[in-house]
Formats: structure tokens, sequence, C-alpha cells
């Protein structure tokens, strides 16, 4: 059937509270809700009276509004009729909610379409009269016709109600009555359209919650300044014992200078003021674009950490430049890495992956630790860092790197170039390196990547030696991902006529274990007269991974196996086999290691481990270690016990003994840490068995400047290792998103970093502080709305995203209004001129720019509702698939404007006109594809010289099949449009009568 359908566009406003309650519509609502809530008092007191009273008494015949749900997904209300059995259901309400596309035509007495998938074809027609002696019902569905007894159909102006064990039926859906509660829940055996909306929803955001470290909203620069605040960390410290008085500082500090990022670092004692003193100015740039045609990421300048060019480790700080484009922020060698920073002196530092301890640099005194060249595993690398103040500080640092293929992919390519003198420093106060080691070394290192699965690498260093000869090393390497699950590398170093060395590895995982070969040989051109190893293999051998990972305790491990053998004969083996498991709030670790050297001179075999538990009892944090030996003796190397007992919220206390059993000595330590806001103060003493004692003072806290106040504030915790950012919040009262002056702050707003994980609290000048954000982590900055003590504020920007960096404070005012409302009633008027409200139907809100701000389904009452309206201009409208698919006149659109104090708007009420309809059959003289090729076939219809047409013509295009239909001939009745086909078809024209209906 082909519809033709035009009209005005009509809109209707009844702000009037009267006329509403007038409305018998109205009425009949607050009808049924004070029945639902009269039931269900009558309900609550049948069972206070009879307990055993089961089945709720709601007499057949009684109308019922049901909560309808699905997989606890709320639908809306249904209209029904208590039955004798449950109860009959509103087939049109019920269609709309389960979104099954059937139309169902009241007068017609005919419901017709499809649900689940298009194959299920339904069609319901039912007598005019519903009653034992006329028709039955009939329903087809999949071409299999059956007849319902009228009995079980409710005929009423607004719905056909139909008894529930007959639409289960029909549509393959259980369902579960609760008659105290007044819900259906659904059960089908295939899922509903929402059902699948639903997963898919789900899925989206299982995605984002998989990516929820990705940043998603706007992204604002962190631009290099000529000059900004420091943000700067201070340790003072003093000690007396019975050695002397001796006392220090340490100094850590980073800013922006001269557009580039300045770190430096400053310490001194009693014995010289000034002891040591770096400088290290950076560049960076995700956008490629330093230093013109080298296209570079990066570039630093001071004490720096040189490019490493071949197999060798990597160089400590020296002074000089390098630069490079390696991604910001992104691994760029899957072989190995460096974990390296500043930090105050005096902290210990261990590294774990994967739970499993590496390596620890105990009470630095330069200001900086260094894990240098740390080997990765095939698969995940979850590094943890801790680090032990000493003041008690317990801080950690993560950082996680995947590795499954190579680092490059096809024809991507990258580069890093130093030129250091190794030794020294930018101010010479501090030497760095060790004498004959001096000099100025340039080195390079170039990657590209070939396929997906294959890069090669080339490097270069040369030393110009202070003392000594030159030297010139070259290095060539191959990386090679296979079957997606192994990883081989190959390299060559060479230093012409001194020093030659490859190496091989190759990397693997296997369910949850990883497996790794490295297999490193070197060479050296030695006089004959020197009785050393010149030429060394060495092999290696790891497997780590969990085991028992679904289990109450589940294992990590991690095995090494090491042999080296030079030409001279010398041999060293060596086993490491290391166990940890953490559950039931304890953590125990255990390290074996059996290690054996053979060389000319002597021979050498330990077996030697140490155990490590760590428990919480309540509030004490208790630490225990303990070193042993079992070869050549069995026997207790030391020792030792740490407890953190928390006093008060500040006060906490720190109590420390080590035992050697080998020497029957002792050691102890009673520490006090007292923590404020802005400072944290330390005092611990010492004593031992040879009766040497120490006292000492620690004090530590970092300052910056507030640039939206103009003040200056302190902090205990480290400011200028990490980025930071200022929130100003504000009521922005005339919505130009500027604080301007004289408008309200917003006090007790919680501003929050999601990716970073930080948040804070607006004080009592608006401003939140966000410290502590990880450096080049992007991350979204929103307010959590819920903190606002008004409810009725929110947000008028969804927030921003930024790249924190060392040494910057971010400056950000974040604007908040108060929510608008818009509320109103949608209408539907018949051809009689009565209205009735029109539920389940959508309304569209629009911006200026035609953006889809929100849209509303009217409740079952045709109510509906906006909240948290933006200030703004809008346009509210009705659905055109709505419109078209009721065969509705469409309503003018509301033009509204909402202000930045917030505006309820009520009575913006729609009504809709059913489209009135000519019904009756037209004479199909064809379909087309074109309207060209209609118009043709028309006019050769027109001009042969036997034409019996009498009529005029007329085309209607057919939205179910795309064509154009050519009809002539509108009757009322189908028997005359026959006689016109007849005749037409005797005239030689192919012709076929249809039923049609034309919009009055």
């Amino acid at each position: 059937m082909a519809t033709v359908t035009h009209g005005p566009l009509q809109a209707a406003v009844d702000s009037s509270v009267a006329n509403k309650l007038t409305n018998p519509k109205v009425q009949l609502l607050l009808k049924r809700i004070g029945l639902q809530y009269q039931r269900t008092d009558e309900i609550i007191l049948s069972e206070v009276a009879v307990a055993s009273e089961s089945v709720v008494r709601i007499p057949v015949g009684e109308e019922l509004l049901l909560s309808l749900s699905v997989d606890k997904i709320a639908l809306s209300e249904v209209f029904a009729f208590k039955s004798a059995e449950d109860a009959q259901l509103g087939l049109m309400g019920l269609l709309e909610l389960l979104d099954f596309p059937i139309e169902v035509d009241l007068e017609q007495r005919r419901a017709e379409g499809w649900f689940i998938s298009e194959d299920r074809h339904f069609l319901l027609t039912w007598p005019e009269e519903l009653s034992s002696e006329t028709a039955p019902a009939q329903v087809i569905i999949n071409g299999q016709s059956s007849v319902i007894s009228s009995q079980s159909l409710r005929s009423e102006s607004d719905d056909l109600y139909i008894d529930a064990d007959i639409l289960s039926d029909w549509f393959g859906i259980g369902m579960e009555f609760d008659f105290v509660d007044l819900t259906l829940k659904l059960h089908p055996e295939t899922p509903l359209p929402v059902q699948r909306r639903w997963a898919r929803k789900n899925r989206k955001s299982s995605t984002r919650s998989t990516y929820s470290n990705i940043a998603v909203l706007p992204w604002r620069e962190s631009t290099y300044q000529a000059y900004s605040h420091p943000l700067v960390d201070v340790q003072l410290y003093g000690s007396t014992s019975n050695n002397g008085l001796v006392g220090g500082y340490s100094v850590l500090g980073s800013q922006d200078l001269a557009y580039l990022n300045a770190e430096y670092y400053m310490g001194g004692n009693d014995a010289d003021i000034i002891s040591d003193l770096r400088l290290k100015l950076t560049k960076e740039s995700t956008k490629a674009d330093l230093l013109g045609p080298l296209r570079a990421t990066q570039y630093q300048l001071g004490d720096i950490t040189p490019v490493n060019a071949g197999i060798g480790n990597t160089g400590g700080l020296s002074r000089g430049g390098r630069f490079s484009n390696y991604d910001i922020g992104r691994v760029v060698d899957h072989d190995k890495i460096n974990l390296n920073g500043d930090i105050q002196p005096g902290w210990d530092i261990e590294l774990y992956r994967n739970g499993l301890f590496i390596a620890s640099q105990l009470s630095l005194k330069n200001g900086r630790y260094e894990f240098n060249d740390i080997e990765l595993l095939f698969g995940d690398n979850q590094f943890e860092m801790i680090f032990y103040g000493p003041q008690g500080q317990v801080e950690t640092k993560s950082k996680q790197v995947f590795v499954n293929s190579n680092a490059l992919t096809s024809k991507e390519s990258n580069y890093g170039v130093s030129v250091t003198e190794v030794g020294k420093s930018l101010f010479g106060i501090s030497g760095l390196g060790k004498v004959g080691h001096q000099g100025w070394l340039v080195s390079g290192l170039y990657q590209q990547g070939v396929t997906d699965w294959l890069s090669f690498s080339l490097g270069h260093a040369s030393m110009l030696a202070k003392d000594g000869d030159d030297k010139q090393s070259y290095s060539l390497g191959s990386n090679m991902s296979l079957f997606d699950n192994l990883l081989l590398q190959a390299s060559y170093e060479i230093e012409p006529d001194a020093v030659q060395q490859g190496l091989f590895s190759a990397r693997t995982r296997i369910g949850d274990h990883s497996l790794g070969l490295r297999y490193n040989w070197r060479q050296t051109n030695l006089p004959d007269n020197i009785l050393q190893d010149s030429e060394t293999n060495q092999y290696d051998l790891n497997l780590s991974g969990r085991l028992f990972a679904d289990s109450a305790l589940p294992l990590s491990y991690q095995t090494n196996w090491n042999h080296f053998l030079s030409n001279t004969g010398t041999r060293r083996d060596s086993v490491t086999q290391q166990v940890t498991f953490n559950s039931y709030g304890m953590l125990v670790n255990n390290k074996l290691s059996w290690y054996q050297s053979v060389s000319q001179l002597d021979e050498n075999e330990r077996i030697t481990g140490n155990l490590r538990l760590q428990r919480s009892f309540g509030r004490v944090s208790t630490r225990f270690s303990a070193g042993y030996r079992l070869s050549p003796e069995s026997e207790l190397t030391i020792l030792s016990l740490d407890s953190y007992i928390p006093i008060t919220s500040q006060l906490q206390s720190e109590l420390s003994l080590d035992f050697f059993p080998i020497t029957d000595k002792y050691n102890t330590e009673l520490g006090l840490t007292w923590h404020e806001e802005k400072y944290s103060l330390n005092s611990n003493i010492n004593y031992d068995d040879d009766g040497d004692w120490s006292i000492a003072v620690n004090y530590r806290f970092s300052f910056g400047y507030e640039p939206i106040t103009s003040q200056f504030f302190t902090s205990r915790h480290s400011l200028a290792n990490q980025g930071s950012m200022m929130v100003r919040v504000f009521e922005d009262e005339n919505a130009n998103g500027v604080f301007d002056e004289g408008e309200p702050i917003v006090e007790g707003a919680k501003v929050k970093g999601l990716q970073s994980h930080r948040q804070a609290l607006s004080n009592e000048n608006g401003v939140a502080m966000l410290q502590g954000m990880q450096n080049n982590l992007t991350t979204d900055i929103v307010l959590d709305r819920d903190s606002f003590d008004d409810p009725f504020l929110l947000p008028a920007i969804p927030g921003i995203s930024i790249t924190p960096r060392k040494g910057s404070i971010e400056v950000m005012d974040f604007p908040v209004v108060t929510a608008s409302e818009l509320e109103g009633t949608v209408y539907v008027k018949n051809a009689m001129g009565t209205e009735k409200p029109a539920a389940y139907v959508t309304v569209n809100l629009v911006d200026d720019n035609d953006k889809l701000i929100a849209t509303a389904e009217t409740e079952f009452d045709g109510y509906y509702l906006f909240t948290d309206l933006l200030p703004g201009h809008y346009r509210a409208s009705i659905d055109s698939s709505y419109i078209s698919r009721k065969k509705l006149h469409g309503a003018d659109e509301l033009e509204l404007s909402f202000k930045a104090s917030g505006d309820i708007i009520n009575g913006a009420d729609f009504t809709l006109d059913q489209i009135q309809f000519a019904k009756g059959y037209v004479v199909n003289l064809g379909d087309f594809h074109s309207l060209d090729i209609l118009k043709t076939y028309w006019g050769i219809v027109r001009r042969n010289p036997d034409n019996v047409l009498t009529y005029e013509a007329f085309y209607v295009f057919n939205e179910a099949n795309e064509k154009y239909m050519l009809n002539v001939a509108f009757y009322k009745e189908s028997v005359q449009a026959q006689n016109s086909c007849q005749s037409l078809a005797a005239a030689g024209l192919y012709c076929n009568v249809e039923a049609f209906e034309f919009e009055l």
C-alpha cells in the first residue's frame, strides 16, 4: 500500500494546570495511580491479617499498570486488565516497548508487520464485536494460521488487550507476573531488539573501559614559557653522634626557562656548601617539529645520559647534548629499558617486575637513581619501584611495557644522537666518571623498520679520550618477530683492532610463562704475553611466570641460569630461583642462588638465599627478612625486622632491628615522623651493641607559586618530578566561559584527573590543586557534579585533556551553571477532535548548530522531561520517524532559550493531528525505477491511436520498493477498478488493481 502524506506543521502549547486537571486522560491517570497505591495498601493489610495468604486477590477485570522489565532492563509501564489466569496486556503498548515493527489499526481491526527478524511475518485480524457468539479472531505467523477465541481479547478505545499466555506463545516470550509489586518480567527465547541494543552499548562501554587510559576530551597544548615559577623539593637534615655533628641540605627543582624545561639538583653539607650541582634543559614535542629538518621530538642540554649505540651498557650522566625523534612516552627498544630519575638523597629504592624483586639501590647520596639495561620479557612487564624515604615515607611508581612484536612497524624509523664529555658534570663540581674513562663521546643509533616483523639498526660511537688512544666502534643489529609469539634479535659490534662482540637472543611466551635465551660472545685482541680472557662466551636462560593464578595461593616465579666460559679456562655458573606469593594479606618472597666459579687460580662455590615476609596486623605494618647461607656452611647471616606503627593520623613511628648471628652484633633504630599537609618532620635514634649512637632530624617540604591567586603554597609531597594543575571552579553568571570579576566561586567541588588518578577539592578561593600528575600521560580533567552543594549546578563544559610536564603548573577556569529543565505533554488528536496523550513518542532537542543535544521518550501519559540543560538556544520537535509511522501531521518546532541562572519551562506541549485518508482502489500501469522512464512510457501510451484511457494519470513514489507507481482511475469499490483494468487489458495494456489511500 502506497501512502501520500502532506500537510502543514502545527504546535500547541497548553500551560494551564486547570485544563490539565480537567482533561479526562489526566483524571484517568490519577485514578490509576490511586488504585495502584490503594491495591498496595490492601495487599499489605491483607498480608498482615492473613499471614498464610500467598496469592494477591485482585478482582478480574481490574485495570492494572505493570512495570515491564527484561534482563534487569526497566522498559516502562504497560496497561493491562486482570484476568482469571493472569492478565490481558495492551497490544499496542507492548509492541511499542518491545520495538516490534507491527502496525495496529484499531479502526480496521488489523495488526500487521514482523518481529525479531523480517522473515517472521505477523498478521492479526479480529471481529468488530468480541463475544462468544461472534467469529473468532485469526492470526497468521510465518504462514501458519490459527484462530483465537474472542473471549481472549478485550477491545478498548485506546488499545486491544490480549491474554498474556497467547502473546507469550506468539512471540516466544515467557512472562513472570508479580501482582504484589505490580511487575512483569519477560524471559524471551530469542533476544529482543532492546536487549541487543543494551548488549551493543555494554560492548562499547567495555571497549571504553579497556582503553580507559586514553583521554577523549578536547586537548589543550602545554606551551613552554620564557619563565615559569619553579616547583621545588627541599630537604634539610642534621645529626649528632658520638663522632660529632653534621648537617646538610638538598634542593630538587623544575621549571620553564628560555622556552625549555629546566631540571636542577643542588646538594651540600657542613664540609662543602655545594657538593653536587646538576642542570638539564629539555624540550619535547609530540608533533616532531623540533630542530627544523631533523624533525626531532626531544633535545636535551646539560647533564644527560648518552645514547647507547651498541651492545654494551648504557653510560651514566655526563655533560653534553642529545636529540632524537623517539615517540614521547613510547618504549623504542623492546630488548631492554632504562628506569632512572632524580630523587632526594637518603632514599632506598627496590625494583620489581611482575611482582618479583630485580634490584635495589640503597641510601642514595647523589640525588639520582639509575636502573639501566633492564631486560624485557616477552609479554607483559609490570615494573614497580618502591621508594622508602628517610622519614618513613613509602611511595610507589609503576610502568607497564608489553612486548609481543617489533618496536618499529613497516617503513618506520627513528634515531638518537648524543655528544657528551664522559666523567664531567656541567658545572664541574661533581665528577661523574672514573679516571681513565674521560673524554668526549659521540654516539648515534639509527633504527629502520623494513616490515612489521623485521627491522634493523646501525650504531656508531667515537671516543676522543683525554688520556690514551681514541676509540671507534660500529654496530649492526636486527630484530625479527615470527608467528606472533617469537622475538629474535641478533647484534654485532666491532672496535677495529681491539674488540668485537656478538649478541643473539630469543624470547617467547607459552601460556602464562615467558621464556628467554641470550648468548653473548666477546673477543679482545691482546698481546700474547698478557694472561687475560681474550675470548668469552656467556649464556643466559630465563623462565618466569605465574602458577595457580586462579587459586587462593597464586604463585609468581622466576628462574635464571647463567654460564660464563673464557679461553683461559675460567668458568662461572649460577642459578637463581625466586618465588613470590601474595595472599590472605601476606607477601612471601624467597630467593635462592647457587654460584660456582672455577679458574686456574682457585675454585669457589656457594649457595645463599634471602627470605622476606610482609604482613599488616591491623594498623601495624611489618616487614621481616632473613639472609642465609646453605653452602659451604649452613648459617644465618642477618635477621631484620621493620615495623611501621601509626600513632595518630599525623604521627607515625618506625622501629627497625638488625641482628647479625655470625658476629653476634645488633643494631636498633627508632623513628618518629610528623606529617602536616605542608611539610613532614622526622627524627630517629640509632644505637648498636658497640655503644655507637646517633640522633638525626630531617625536615622536608615542597613549594610552588599559584598563578591564579598569586600566592606561594607548600606541600609535603614531591612537586618537582611531576606535573601539577590548578583549576578554579566558578559560577558563570553571563555564560561567556570566562571568569569575570565578582562571579561567585564554588568551594568543595571535586576536580578529577581521570587517567592520572588524581583528585582534589576546591578551597575557599575556588581553586583545586592536582599534584603528582604523571609526566607525558594525557589525562581528562573533569568535575564531579555529585560534590556540588547545590544539586542544580552542573559543569558548563565536559572538561579538557592536558599532558602534564615536569615543572609546569597548568591553569584552568572551570565554569558551572544552573541547570535548566523543559517539560511538556504530547497529544494526538483524531478526526473527531478528541485529544489523547501519546505514549512512547521520541522528542528531540537540537541546538543552534542542528546538533542533537538530547532525546526524551514520553511516558504512558504523554509526559516528557529534559533535565540538565545548559544555557543557550534550542529547538524541540517530534521525531519524524514517529510521525511517519503513525501517519500524523507534524507539529511546529518549539523555539526555546535558557539562561545561565537556570530556567524551568513547562507546558511545552505538542498536539499531533491524525492524517485523514480517502481509501479505495487504483488501476496500476506499472512500477518504474526512474521517473523519466515512467513519463516516457506514459507519453507513448497517450499517443497510441487505439488509446481507450479517459482518466488523468498520477504517479506515487513507493518507499517500500523504491519505485515510482503509475496509476490511473481511483475508485471507491474494487469491482469498478477491476472493470477498468479489464478494458485496458483488452486494449493491450498491462495493469493490475491495488488498494490505495489518498491523504485529505
